[in-house]
Protein backbone atom coordinates (compact mmCIF):
# COMPACT_ATOMS: atom_id res chain seq x y z
CA UNK A 1 0.00 0.00 0.00
CA UNK A 2 1.53 3.14 -1.02
CA UNK A 3 1.72 5.63 1.43
CA UNK A 4 1.16 9.51 0.19
CA UNK A 5 3.04 11.24 2.82
CA UNK A 6 1.81 14.78 3.70
CA UNK A 7 4.04 17.91 2.75
CA UNK A 8 5.10 20.27 5.11
CA UNK A 9 6.20 24.07 4.29
CA UNK A 10 7.60 26.18 7.43
CA UNK A 11 5.37 29.11 7.12
CA UNK A 12 6.43 32.45 8.59
CA UNK A 13 3.32 34.56 8.16
CA UNK A 14 -0.09 36.00 9.98
CA UNK A 15 -2.63 32.98 10.30
CA UNK A 16 -5.84 33.45 8.54
CA UNK A 17 -6.23 35.36 5.21
CA UNK A 18 -6.16 34.18 1.89
CA UNK A 19 -3.89 31.20 2.51
CA UNK A 20 -6.32 30.19 4.68
CA UNK A 21 -8.68 30.44 2.57
CA UNK A 22 -7.15 29.00 -0.10
CA UNK A 23 -5.77 25.55 1.93
CA UNK A 24 -9.63 25.22 2.80
CA UNK A 25 -10.80 25.38 -0.66
CA UNK A 26 -7.78 22.65 -1.52
CA UNK A 27 -9.45 20.12 0.72
CA UNK A 28 -12.79 21.01 -0.21
CA UNK A 29 -11.97 19.83 -3.42
CA UNK A 30 -9.49 16.85 -2.16
CA UNK A 31 -12.65 15.45 -0.55
CA UNK A 32 -14.78 16.45 -3.05
CA UNK A 33 -17.45 18.43 -0.97
CA UNK A 34 -16.49 21.91 -2.36
CA UNK A 35 -19.77 23.00 -2.62
CA UNK A 36 -21.64 20.87 0.18
CA UNK A 37 -18.60 21.49 2.52
CA UNK A 38 -18.82 25.36 1.47
CA UNK A 39 -22.65 25.39 2.75
CA UNK A 40 -21.48 23.16 5.83
CA UNK A 41 -18.96 26.12 6.60
CA UNK A 42 -21.05 28.87 6.96
CA UNK A 43 -23.73 27.14 9.09
CA UNK A 44 -20.51 25.67 11.78
CA UNK A 45 -20.41 27.58 14.80
CA UNK A 46 -23.57 29.34 14.13
CA UNK A 47 -27.06 29.94 16.06
CA UNK A 48 -29.31 27.19 14.51
CA UNK A 49 -26.27 25.55 13.12
CA UNK A 50 -23.65 22.82 14.40
CA UNK A 51 -20.59 22.86 16.48
CA UNK A 52 -17.11 22.55 14.92
CA UNK A 53 -16.16 18.72 14.82
CA UNK A 54 -12.50 19.37 15.68
CA UNK A 55 -13.21 21.53 18.74
CA UNK A 56 -16.67 21.88 19.21
CA UNK A 57 -16.16 26.10 19.57
CA UNK A 58 -16.81 27.29 22.80
CA UNK A 59 -18.10 30.76 22.13
CA UNK A 60 -21.66 31.21 22.03
CA UNK A 61 -21.59 34.41 21.02
CA UNK A 62 -21.07 33.89 17.41
CA UNK A 63 -21.51 37.12 15.50
CA UNK A 64 -19.05 36.52 11.96
CA UNK A 65 -20.66 34.94 8.98
CA UNK A 66 -17.24 32.63 8.89
CA UNK A 67 -16.51 31.64 12.45
CA UNK A 68 -14.07 28.98 11.86
CA UNK A 69 -10.59 28.22 11.46
CA UNK A 70 -8.57 26.21 9.17
CA UNK A 71 -7.92 22.76 10.96
CA UNK A 72 -12.03 23.21 11.75
CA UNK A 73 -12.87 23.64 8.01
CA UNK A 74 -10.59 20.31 7.45
CA UNK A 75 -11.94 18.34 10.03
CA UNK A 76 -15.95 19.15 7.95
CA UNK A 77 -13.96 18.44 4.96
CA UNK A 78 -12.75 14.89 6.21
CA UNK A 79 -15.89 14.36 8.23
CA UNK A 80 -18.23 15.26 5.18
CA UNK A 81 -15.82 13.37 2.69
CA UNK A 82 -17.63 11.31 -0.56
CA UNK A 83 -15.10 9.01 -0.15
CA UNK A 84 -16.14 6.00 1.42
CA UNK A 85 -14.54 3.19 2.71
CA UNK A 86 -16.48 -0.74 1.91
CA UNK A 87 -16.61 -4.42 2.69
CA UNK A 88 -14.28 -4.88 -0.24
CA UNK A 89 -11.45 -2.23 1.55
CA UNK A 90 -11.70 -4.78 4.22
CA UNK A 91 -11.27 -7.86 2.25
CA UNK A 92 -8.07 -6.54 0.69
CA UNK A 93 -6.55 -4.96 3.96
CA UNK A 94 -5.24 -6.59 7.43
CA UNK A 95 -5.64 -4.74 10.43
CA UNK A 96 -1.91 -5.67 10.63
CA UNK A 97 -1.43 -4.19 6.97
CA UNK A 98 -3.44 -1.28 8.29
CA UNK A 99 -1.63 -0.47 11.31
CA UNK A 100 1.38 -0.13 9.17
CA UNK A 101 -0.19 3.03 7.61
CA UNK A 102 -0.22 7.13 8.56
CA UNK A 103 -2.95 8.30 10.21
CA UNK A 104 -3.27 10.69 6.85
CA UNK A 105 -3.56 7.65 4.47
CA UNK A 106 -6.14 5.80 6.72
CA UNK A 107 -8.21 9.48 6.72
CA UNK A 108 -7.87 9.70 3.10
CA UNK A 109 -9.16 6.32 2.32
CA UNK A 110 -13.33 7.71 3.69
CA UNK A 111 -15.21 7.03 6.02
CA UNK A 112 -17.69 3.37 6.39
CA UNK A 113 -20.49 2.53 4.93
CA UNK A 114 -21.53 0.04 7.19
CA UNK A 115 -20.55 -1.36 10.58
CA UNK A 116 -18.05 -3.78 11.06
CA UNK A 117 -16.56 -6.19 13.82
CA UNK A 118 -13.40 -7.80 13.99
CA UNK A 119 -12.24 -11.12 13.27
CA UNK A 120 -9.47 -12.40 14.69
CA UNK A 121 -9.12 -15.53 12.38
CA UNK A 122 -8.57 -13.65 9.66
CA UNK A 123 -7.02 -10.11 10.98
CA UNK A 124 -9.67 -8.50 8.82
CA UNK A 125 -12.40 -6.38 9.71
CA UNK A 126 -16.05 -7.86 8.29
CA UNK A 127 -19.56 -6.72 8.11
CA UNK A 128 -22.26 -7.48 10.32
CA UNK A 129 -25.94 -5.95 10.57
CA UNK A 130 -26.91 -3.39 13.14
CA UNK A 131 -29.21 -5.47 15.36
CA UNK A 132 -25.98 -7.85 15.37
CA UNK A 133 -23.58 -5.30 16.18
CA UNK A 134 -26.29 -3.44 18.71
CA UNK A 135 -26.42 -7.16 20.58
CA UNK A 136 -22.67 -7.27 20.57
CA UNK A 137 -22.44 -3.55 22.37
CA UNK A 138 -25.34 -4.43 24.39
CA UNK A 139 -23.86 -7.76 25.52
CA UNK A 140 -21.08 -6.37 26.50
CA UNK A 141 -22.35 -3.29 28.47
CA UNK A 142 -25.05 -5.74 30.01
CA UNK A 143 -21.97 -7.58 30.97
CA UNK A 144 -20.10 -4.81 32.95
CA UNK A 145 -20.49 -4.38 36.93
CA UNK A 146 -21.66 -1.23 37.00
CA UNK A 147 -22.48 1.03 34.38
CA UNK A 148 -19.48 3.33 35.67
CA UNK A 149 -16.77 0.88 34.24
CA UNK A 150 -18.59 1.72 30.58
CA UNK A 151 -16.42 4.69 28.76
CA UNK A 152 -17.71 5.46 25.12
CA UNK A 153 -15.57 7.01 22.75
CA UNK A 154 -16.98 8.93 19.79
CA UNK A 155 -14.86 11.32 18.08
CA UNK A 156 -10.91 11.02 16.67
CA UNK A 157 -11.30 14.75 17.01
CA UNK A 158 -11.29 17.33 20.74
CA UNK A 159 -14.29 15.97 22.78
CA UNK A 160 -17.13 17.81 21.64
Amino acid sequence: MADKKPEYKPYHHPAGGWGAAAATAKVLMEQSVITKGSRALLAMNQPGGFKCPSCAFPDADCKKTLEFCENGAKALAHEATKFRVTREFFEKNTVSELMEQSDYWLEMQGRLTEPMRYDPSSDKYVPCSWDDAFALIGKHLRALESPDEAEFYTSGRRPN
